[in-house]
């Protein structure tokens, strides 16, 4: 999240600095029609690119348009706001609305009432701590950090035997039988899981499980998957979920996963670590006195 997202750009300072000029040229008369004409071009600036509407002279910044779209977890850029793309229109829309609104409200002095304030002090807390949060996480979770948290990882990660695996999976072991027989008859291991196996997810891919380590399977599984050779199918056997038959088409030390595939992960877990701390040690320092009595049991 980018904090300058949601501060009223600089060029406000220069819209001011436009008026002013403008009341300038009011009280100093031209000497001629063109020379106010020129004036006027020289002092009043162009519409400016940071501003997309205006309510009741009040400028909605691009700014403003981009911090909506954060809080609806959309994805947009200054760039894509000047285009004027259906949802920038649909974003900017709804901040006029908000104005429209908000200014009514101000009207009737809806501001001063409790329930008001409460709300806006409760809002208020919640932008802040989401700000303070922020702030942390982007101090901590830097490319050296998430690095150096790879490379802990990588080096206490202790390598182990995985096998890529397909399987069949039927209720029944009259039907695994059956289906024994066909495979002995030349049918393609392949064809007889996407036709028969109820393991949907794998049934599409001919039974295919991928590269598994012995942590991954249940013991009954792993202990028939891991006894088989390479290029050798199982005679069928029986697990909670039903009767199977597997084969094992290769056999490898596991990989450990490069940095840019675990990255996203790293990079979660490194914040979730970081904010957690953060609200621990806060709470630690506060003196918290709970008025509620204790939750009820069950």
């Amino acid at each position: 999240m980018n904090l300058s997202a949601y501060k009223v750009p600089v060029a406000t300072i220069l819209l001011f600095s436009g008026v002013i000029a403008f009341i300038y040229s009011t009280l100093h008369t031209p000497q001629s029609e063109g020379e106010l004409v020129d004036m006027y071009v020289e002092e009043v600036p162009d519409q400016r690119p940071d501003i997309v509407a205006y309510v009741n002279g009040d400028p909605i910044f691009v700014s403003d348009v981009l911090a909506l779209s954060e809080n609806k977890n959309l994805v947009l850029s200054g760039e894509e706001v000047s285009k004027g793309r259906a949802i920038v229109h649909e974003l900017v829309d709804e901040l006029i609305r908000q104005k429209l609104l908000s200014d009514e409200a101000r009207r009737r002095n809806l501001q001063g009432e409790n329930e008001v304030q409460s709300a806006m002090k409760l809002a208020q807390a919640q932008v802040l701590s989401e700000y303070v949060l922020q702030q942390e996480v982007d101090a901590a979770v830097s490319e050296r950090a998430l690095q150096q948290l790879y490379n802990d990882e990588a080096t206490r990660m202790e390598l182990s035997e995985e096998i890529r695996v397909r399987h069949i999976l039927v209720d029944t072991k009259d039907f695994a039988d059956l289906l024994v027989v066909k495979l002995n008859a030349g049918v393609a291991f392949e064809e007889i899981a996407e036709k028969f196996s109820i393991d949907t997810p794998t049934a599409v891919k001919g039974g295919d499980l991928g590269y598994l380590t012995r942590g991954d399977m249940l013991a009954e599984f792993s202990e028939v998957a891991f006894s088989l050779p390479v290029g050798s199918r199982s005679e069928p056997f029986n697990t909670e979920y039903g009767w199977h038959i597997v084969m094992v088409e290769d056999r490898r030390q596991s990989q450990f996963a490069t940095y840019d595939e675990l990255r996203p992960k790293l990079a979660r877990y490194r914040t979730y670590r970081i904010i957690d701390e953060l609200v621990s040690r806060l709470r630690n320092d506060a003196q918290v006195e709970y008025i509620l009595p204790p939750p009820a049991a069950g």
